[in-house]
């Protein structure tokens, strides 16, 4: 769907991933950039670092640091960052999204962040990123409300199958990965549902950060159009889609 305006909400639907992660070296141990990137986050992102000590007791091993606030949380780990829009993925009332920010919103929290960390100089380069969206919509069977052919894959799933997966690269350079599974059991929804797990990648060998907003853009937009490309156009429309205006 790379030249139709794509809706911006649907109904039912359920967000149960929200991933942004942003790869990169560090010029430094991450125990000594963590110092760095707490006084540039907060107050306005809070260190758990009381949850992850009590994380660390009953797991046994180490946890990632994680700072949370405005509707997100970001792990920081020695290769790179994972942002996640939290609110989204609490369990969220039947045939909703919860309290997910919308793509703007997010996008901008993630920028804010990823720019008060440049500001320590503990960044030396950005090597990737991924955009990992998972949407589960409700009562439906992926045979028969997904387009005749899968318009990025060539094929169909199997007449009976509950899984497909694929994986494949575009004209645009990203690495996509593709799961759907069909009946399955969702936190806060009722009945079964299909799950829709889209995994969108991309090398960024030495780029600066305004070029890698504008990739992590596209490559948001492009989960969009792989995920919408999917739905039946009959189907999608039972879903009461809403379009920018």
């Amino acid at each position: 769907m790379p030249n139709k305006q794509l809706p911006i909400r649907i109904s039912p639907h359920a967000l149960l991933a929200t991933l942004v992660e942003v790869r990169y070296t560090l010029r430094k141990p991450l125990e000594l950039a963590l110092g760095e990137f707490g006084q540039v986050l907060q107050p306005d992102f809070v260190y758990e670092h009381q949850l992850m000590e009590l994380v660390k007791q009953q797991t046994k091993e180490e946890a990632e640091p994680l700072f949370h606030g405005q509707g997100i949380s970001v792990r920081i780990r020695p290769e790179g960052l994972l942002f996640n829009c939290v609110s989204a993925t609490a369990t969220p009332p039947p045939g909703s999204n919860g309290d997910y920010l919308g793509w703007t919103r997010y996008f901008e929290l993630i920028q804010e962040v990823l720019t008060r960390l440049q500001s320590t100089n503990a960044v030396a380069e950005y090597s990737g990123l991924a955009v990992r969206y998972v949407n589960a919509l409700p009562g439906i069977e992926l045979n028969k409300q997904l387009q005749i052919q899968l318009p990025t894959l060539g094929s169909l799933p199997e007449p009976d199958s509950t899984f497909y997966q694929a994986t494949f690269s575009d004209e645009l350079g990203f690495r996509i990965a593709l799961q759907l599974t069909d009946r399955q059991p969702v936190p806060g929804q009722t009945g079964l549902s299909s799950v829709f797990d889209i995994t969108v990648r991309a090398a960024t060998p030495q780029i600066e950060l305004p070029t890698l907003f504008a990739r992590l853009d596209q490559a948001h937009t492009r989960e969009k159009e792989i995920f919408f490309g999917l739905l039946d156009e009959a189907f999608l429309a039972q879903l009461d889609p809403v379009y920018p205006e």
